[in-house]
């Protein structure tokens, strides 16, 4: 039997003879230990990371699936419209209305004249400088009629314009939905700049006694307020701004010392009008739609990142380790919207809050965006989220605002008819209301407050949920939501001011007789002519 007789350094005595062959030196002796821990290490890791990306997906897919049982659209291209012919496309009118010379002139911020401006560009920004300064378009045509005036004699195309687009069958701004989500925009602010002409509009022919036209105007304001919710939420948030204008309008109009309506008033377009400011409908699906959108336009930005980064053979192998952790926070942002989107549906401002605090309950604000962990891990949701609290305070509150406002006119209406306010809101039901608006800020079922002390008042409980008698916080005035109490306030003091109606040839039908968009871009002009003295036509 052989036996390895090795040498007092570890060597055999064949490497001691052969000088080629070199014993390991003990200090090298650890590696053999080593490649084998290694080898259990890299194993693991590539185990861990498979395991990690399956995990990953699963839960990206059960969110995806999720999503498609409730049929709900989730890829960014699966929200685009219907196509629409442009002779039914509201966003072609509204689009050449926005072009007129009083929304393109550019305004010059030296304190020395411009001298490349002409007198007609600087007399245009002179009255847009007096509009925005002004507290309220209703304020300004009591003090500058004249202005007022001269403002709808250049606007006329331009109200002419929203005029034919309130009669279309749709909207689409032509968003191409096969670009990324990011690139999608609307003409959000040029929308607001149409419906305040649309506003001084109503109350410059409410304050001449005509308000058959004032109520016309509103119809075509409330359009252009319908046409932002294009399924986007910042068009949603720009309509509830038209919204919050819309209310303080009618404030005029239902408070009878600062009203013109009189005994002798048509009851039926300001029917029609309390009507209108109780169909909901768009201002739901506004805020639904948002949340939808932005959930997409997430799902969209996360994929295309996923796609230019991860699945690129060149990209850095460091970043297909890491892959796994953008599509969890992929699958977060999509969870978090579904949430939203949820909320969304309900009926109240406090079931919404509840919807979400059960949907959120795993989602913590301060560690997603404070945290070391929550800034490594959500690198895309830390961008791409919206924060939805003051969104959900402004739609309820512009929702409230709605009904109390519907519900002033029809007060203002029994009040013309019967010489008083009714004793009680129930009264109002039949003839003036289909029933009594519920309080959006309730979560019992609540109907809309109403007082006769003074000063009268309708009101909402607001975001607090308390019934505070109608009460306003001083400092929050004149904040909506976040007052005490919601209020409408049913009596003022403020004197109307006559202003000749500078659009009073201008029949007040809600048709128009040539709407297609080439006679409307052939008519559009910088300024419009001078104010007709013409009787108006008869409505067939």
């Amino acid at each position: 039997m052989m036996q390895d007789v090795r040498g007092i350094d570890g060597a055999s005595p064949a490497a001691e003879s052969d000088p080629a062959i070199q014993p390991i030196p003990k200090r090298w002796w650890w590696t053999k230990r080593l490649v084998p821990v290694l080898a259990v290490i890299v194993i693991a890791s590539v185990a861990a990371r498979l395991w990690w990306g399956a995990h990953a997906e699963a839960k990206l897919q059960a969110e995806i699936d999720a999503i498609a049982a409730r049929g709900e659209p989730l890829r960014w291209a699966d929200l685009a419209p219907e196509p629409l012919a442009a002779e039914d496309n509201a966003a072609v009118f509204y689009r050449l209305a926005a072009q007129s010379e009083w929304r393109t002139v550019k305004p010059s911020f030296s304190s020395e004249p411009d001298p490349s401006q002409t007198d007609e560009e600087r007399e245009i920004l002179r009255l847009r400088g007096l509009l925005q300064d002004s507290p309220s378009v209703a304020e300004f045509c009591r003090t500058h009629p004249e202005d007022a005036a001269a403002i709808l004699a250049r606007e006329e195309t331009a109200l002419d314009l929203c005029r034919a687009a309130s009669n279309c069958a749709g909207v689409d701004w032509g968003i191409d939905f096969t670009r990324p989500a990011l690139e999608a925009t609307m003409p959000a602010v040029q929308l607001r700049d149409l419906a305040e002409l649309l506003l001084l509009a109503s109350m410059a022919a409410h304050q001449s006694g005509d308000n058959e036209a004032a109520v016309d105007y509103f119809l075509d304001l409330v359009a252009a307020r319908n046409a932002c919710e294009s399924g986007q939420l910042i068009g949603h948030l720009v309509a509830l701004s038209i919204d919050a204008r819309v209310s303080d309008a009618i404030r005029e109009i239902a408070t009878p010392v600062a009203s013109a309506l009189n005994s002798s008033t048509p009851a039926k377009p300001l029917q029609a009008l309390v009507r209108e400011l109780l169909d909901e409908r768009a201002t739901r699906h506004g805020l639904i739609g948002g949340f939808v959108a932005e959930r997409s336009s997430a799902y969209d930005t996360a994929e295309r990142f996923r796609k230019a980064v991860f699945h690129d053979r060149s990209v850095n192998p460091f970043c297909l380790i890491a892959e796994p952790a953008v599509v969890l926070d992929e699958a977060m942002m999509l969870r978090y919207y579904t949430a939203h989107v949820q909320a969304a549906g309900e009926a109240t401002y406090p079931a919404a809050m509840a919807t979400l605090k059960t949907s959120l309950a795993w989602y913590d604000e301060a560690e997603h965006l404070f945290s070391l962990r929550g800034r490594a891990a959500h690198l895309l949701s830390r961008i791409l989220l919206v924060g939805s609290g003051e969104i959900f305070k402004m739609h309820f509150g512009a929702i409230a605002q709605r009904r109390l406002a519907a519900t002033a006119l029809a007060i203002r209406l029994y009040e013309l008819v019967h010489g008083r306010r009714p004793a009680k809101l129930e009264a109002l039901v039949g003839a003036y209301l289909p029933s009594v608006p519920d309080d959006p800020f309730s979560g019992n079922g609540a109907k809309i407050r109403y007082t006769l002390a003074e000063p009268p008042v309708l009101y909402s409980i607001g975001i607090d949920g308390i019934d505070n008698g109608g009460v306003l916080d001083p400092s929050d005035y004149p904040a909506r939501y976040d007052s005490v109490d919601l209020i409408f306030p049913l009596s003022g003091a403020r004197q109307a001011t006559g202003l000749a109606s500078s659009r009073s040839a201008r029949p007040t039908t809600r048709t128009s007789s040539d709407t297609s968009p080439a006679a409307a871009e052939e008519n559009t002009k910088p300024a419009g002519k001078a104010p007709s003295t013409e009787p108006a036509p008869e409505q067939p």
